[in-house]
């Protein structure tokens, strides 16, 4: 076998998922990133390996291992002794972010590497079962046999490998919906619930500092984190008494306000549209014009024409 990294790495490291290679070397058949707006919440690459031995730093975002080809022996340790299994096509492995493991295995495979990043599990942890989510564990689940999650894995997997129309709404729908399921099914609470009062709001000066915050970055994306922080809260914090305050979630307020934007720009100037979605935090026309269609049921060309 093979050996990716001459030493095991210590508990306090840390790589990104692209940095994985680089302690375990295999041949690289597919990679891509996706988010909403941009903002980087799921890393996918598909590798094929030979025999290996590798030991890795802790990653940090969660990365679910998808099986898709080869039958083989997998060892895997992580705090706890070495654990083994078979893996085949149907299983994954599951191992939480910032957790250095050590891996082994056999026989040639070809897997699905996909990772989620903490802001969409914070993000998802907190809207759909109102946790914060880094009181929560992952599961150390080397060999998960879960129809459901496999489905769900593959489907993102691949609709990131091949893009097609629609693609960009479908992966983020996938993503979250891969995230529920692993934080339902795979994850431990280790703290109390983390409910907060319903009629718990924002301050009337943190809700100044959040719409000064996303005022002043109108025509750029930026981190939930980071706006949080503008507030003086936690994310998990910040996305309930926002919700509370403004009677929607941060990203569906970020999303009117750029609405609202690019109609009074398209209704007032003579501005190339192109530069208009630029201008109101959009990737591109075709973005801008998807959201407003979605979001109030006209494009920038009607509302143009209706104000010609």
């Amino acid at each position: 076998m093979s050996r990716a990294a001459p030493t095991a790495p210590t508990a306090t490291d840390s790589i990104c998922p692209e940095q994985v290679h680089i302690y375990a070397p295999g041949e690289i058949l597919a990679e891509a990133a996706g988010g909403v707006d941009r903002r980087r919440r799921i890393f996918f690459r598909d590798f094929r390996y030979g025999p290996s031995t590798v030991a890795a730093p802790g990653i940090d975002s969660l990365l679910m291992v998808v099986y898709r080809k080869g039958r083989s022996r997998m060892r895997r340790r992580c705090d706890a002794p070495w654990r083994e299994t078979v893996v085949e096509p149907g299983a994954i492995s599951i191992l939480g972010a910032r957790v250095s493991s050590s891996w082994e295995w056999d026989k040639p495979i070809e897997v699905s590497h996909i990772y989620l990043s903490d802001g969409l599990l914070v993000e998802t942890c907190a809207r759909a079962f109102e946790r914060d989510y880094r009181r929560l564990s992952a599961y150390d689940a080397l060999e998960v046999r879960d129809q459901k999650l496999c489905a769900l894995a593959e489907a993102l997997a691949d609709e990131l490998r091949t893009p097609s129309a629609g693609g960009t709404l479908l992966v983020d729908s996938l993503a979250q919906a891969l995230a529920v399921r692993t934080i339902r099914d795979y994850h431990r609470d280790h703290g109390t619930p983390c409910g907060l009062t319903p009629s718990r709001k924002l301050t009337a000066a943190q809700e100044r500092r959040a719409l000064d915050f996303i005022e002043a970055r109108a025509d750029c994306n930026f981190e939930l984190a980071d706006l949080a922080r503008s507030a003086g809260a936690s994310e998990f914090h910040f996305i309930r008494c926002f919700k509370t305050s403004f009677g929607v979630s941060p990203y569906q307020f970020v999303m009117q306000k750029r609405l609202e934007h690019a109609v009074a720009l398209i209704s007032t100037s003579s501005e190339p549209l192109a530069e208009i979605a630029l201008r109101c935090g959009f990737s591109d026309q075709s973005h801008m014009t998807r959201t407003l269609k979605k979001g109030i049921g006209v494009t920038p060309g009607a509302i143009r024409r209706n104000c010609a």
